[in-house]
């Protein structure tokens, strides 16, 4: 087996530096063969906002903060470092003991209201199937207002969302993205908002902060045409 890598850090708030003191951070591997999402390991986030993944055997990983409410209230479901969107997340490669991976996650604002938007995700080959683990979000104005995650049967339930013309954007590792407007009152009930994502056979990209600290250039070959070269 792997050796046991252990990661730790703090969760904050991106708006604030505030510290977010609930929740769960999971680590978690995409599958590019199968498209699917492979859980790891997962870790309360303690009063102080630390938290400490202890069980990590694998080559690379992401890395996502989770709230405990359901629905899901304070913050929307964020990756490492700080995104939303899974094409911006940060692929680690985790060694020995890794300490100050800190995550920072987007506030949400939270509306008492008797209202929902509800619907499914759906892979645009059907034969393939509903898309579980498929994040939705909902914004105002720029303002995150509401966030769901697909079931097994790729249904998603938004619930308790302000009034107004509202963005629902869906977010799937391994998909293409996709978005609507939905115009909700403050007791209107919207079911069967449908999406329709497209597995991309490419497109996971590692993003790192490793700087070269030197380079090199090498004698080129020999050109038996041309005296010189030209860089």
């Amino acid at each position: 087996p792997s050796p046991t890598s252990v990661i730790t850090g703090i969760v904050r708030y991106s708006d604030n530096n505030q510290l977010v003191t609930s929740g769960k951070v999971k680590a978690f591997k995409y599958i590019n063969s199968s498209g699917d999402i492979a859980f790891i390991d997962s870790a309360e986030i303690s009063s102080d906002g630390k938290y400490v993944l202890g069980n990590i055997r694998t080559d690379s990983l992401y890395i996502g903060v989770y709230p405990n409410s359901a629905p899901i209230k304070d913050y929307v479901i964020s990756y490492y470092s700080s995104t939303t969107y899974w094409t911006q997340a940060e692929l680690i490669r985790p060694s020995g003991r890794m300490r100050d991976i800190n995550i920072r996650v987007q506030r949400m604002i939270n509306t008492n209201a008797n209202n929902s938007v509800s619907g499914k995700v759906m892979n645009i080959n059907k034969t393939l199937g509903n898309l579980k683990d498929a994040i939705l979000y909902a914004s105002n104005g720029g303002a995150y207002v509401g966030c769901s995650i697909t079931d097994n049967n790729g249904v998603y339930h938004l619930a308790s969302l302000p009034a107004g013309n509202l963005k629902i954007r869906v977010d799937r590792f391994g998909y293409s993205k996709d978005s609507t407007y939905v115009t909700v009152t403050s007791t209107s009930n919207t079911d069967s908002v449908i999406f329709y994502l497209n597995r991309l056979s490419s497109g996971i990209r590692e993003i790192n902060n490793t700087v070269p600290d030197n380079y090199f250039l090498k004698q080129n070959y020999p050109n038996p045409f041309n005296p010189s070269t030209t860089i």
